[in-house]
Parts: structure tokens; C-alpha cells; sequence
């Protein structure tokens, strides 16, 4: 999947997402938490460091703030297979979640009444 310098900057900025990086197969190989929201850096440095890298939108690397890790990591666009956004206005709601309790009951009563 090739993604946007653009869009992936949004996203970023829009808070913490989940890259999984691929490698030139599309096997994925590792999964990052970054962001660029300056509400979850840890200094004014660091927010300051978002900013400028949100305003350059160019180039096919783009430089996160690894969550876990706890520094700044450079990923090439390329490697981005998907982003999904964890935290931040638009992630998805508990409206999406699954009844597993629900949905393991149905599966059994179907099992039962095909017996």
C-alpha cells in the first residue's frame, strides 16, 4: 500500500496510530505506535520537532515519535503497509466491537440446532 506524505502526516498529527511496516514482499515485519500529535510529546522540543516535521510534506520518509519506544524514528513510506489511528477524533467507536459472549452463544445454539 503506498500512502500520501500528506495523509500520513494527518493521521499522525490526528494522534497515536499503529504503522505496520512490510517489507518489499509485503510481508509484514513490524508494527509501530508514532505519532506527531503534540499532545503526546513529552517536551516543547519534541513538540516543536512535529511541527516542522508536519509542515515539510515532502520526501518519501517521514519522521514519527515512536511511542514505546520513547524516540524519533525515521520510516520510509514504502514500508507503511497500513495506519490505523488509536487515538485522536475519528477512530472507530465501541459501536464496532463485537459481543464475543453473544456471538459464542449463537454459534453454539447453531451448532446445536444442526445436530
Amino acid at each position: 500500500m503506498n500512502f500520501s506524505m500528506t495523509k500520513t502526516i494527518n493521521e499522525l498529527r490526528a494522534g497515536i496510530c499503529e504503522l505496520t511496516l512490510v517489507d518489499e514482499f509485503s510481508v509484514e515485519y513490524d508494527k509501530v505506535m508514532g505519532t506527531l500529535a503534540e499532545c503526546h510529546m513529552a517536551d516543547s522540543e519534541g513538540e516543536e520537532k512535529a511541527r516542522k516535521i508536519a509542515e515539510r510534506e515532502v520526501g518519501n520518509v517521514v519522521e514519527v515519535w515512536d511511542v514505546r519506544g520513547e524516540q524519533w524514528r525515521k520510516i520510509a513510506l514504502c514500508k507503511i503497509g497500513e495506519i490505523e489511528r488509536l487515538t485522536g477524533q475519528g477512530v472507530k467507536t465501541n459501536d464496532d466491537e463485537v459481543d464475543l459472549e453473544g456471538f459464542l452463544n449463537e454459534v453454539a445454539f447453531s451448532e446445536n440446532e444442526n445436530d
